[in-house]
């Protein structure tokens, strides 16, 4: 495989529409928290539905692009071919199993539970380029983590060094937080060595393949 420009990397990574929506939503969703008066009304929980539901999608969307667009930099030209780096959801995900079921689990007040999958031909990839693709994905959910929990700390005021939050924006912080916690309880169960479940790769080579045909041998999984 022949590994491509960066020049070419930047020319086939192409947003849809879909996910510029799901961004609208995410930033309509963080508006109606800012405004809504603390506790809980309307405002905020539509907001905090909208905003934690919306920016879950997305993180999905980044972290299987993640996946994608390393397995592309290291010469799998297929991840462009199937549309993995449109950041469109539909590419990477089951209606119901992967996005239906994690959605409703996060209804629930649970975790992030991993939810797409992207195709990744690893023939050509050595030991080390195998392990970069799967850590891609929880990197990036860790990665997004921490920038959303570094504006939940810093952009609130401090007295004496003390942190305190401001009751005016308690509904975004708290829609924040929950989607801070979702990245970070998806990377943790990313991490975990457990094929279908996992960036198994880092681990071992047994990942879920599509059903019996010739290039499914040589054709794995990153979740």
């Amino acid at each position: 495989m022949t590994a491509p420009t960066t020049r070419e990397i930047v020319r086939a990574i192409r947003p849809g529409p879909l996910f510029g929506g799901l961004v609208a939503a995410a930033i309509a969703g963080g508006w109606l928290c800012a405004g809504s008066d603390p506790g809980r009304n309307p405002a905020s929980v539509g907001g905090t539905l909208l905003l934690v539901l919306a920016g879950w999608v997305i993180s999905l969307c980044l972290h299987e692009f993640a996946h994608a667009v390393t397995a592309f930099r290291f010469g799998d030209r297929s991840a462009e071919l199937r549309g993995y780096l449109t950041l469109n959801p539909l590419r990477y995900t089951h209606p119901g199993l992967s996005l239906a079921l994690p959605l409703l689990i996060i209804l629930m007040g649970g975790i992030g539970f991993p939810g797409g999958a992207v195709y990744v031909n690893q023939s050509g990839f050595s030991r080390a380029q195998r392990t970069l693709v799967s850590l891609a994905g929880p990197i990036t959910n860790i990665v997004i983590g921490g920038v959303i929990l570094v504006v939940v700390r810093f952009a609130q005021p401090a007295s004496s060094g003390t942190f305190v939050v401001s009751a005016d924006l308690l509904n975004l912080w708290a829609a924040l937080s929950m989607l801070a916690f979702l990245q970070i309880t998806a990377a943790v169960l990313n991490l975990i060595p457990m094929p279908g479940l996992t960036a198994t790769a880092r681990s071992n080579r047994t990942c879920r393949t599509r059903p019996a045909s010739r290039w499914a041998r040589s054709h794995r999984t990153a979740s």
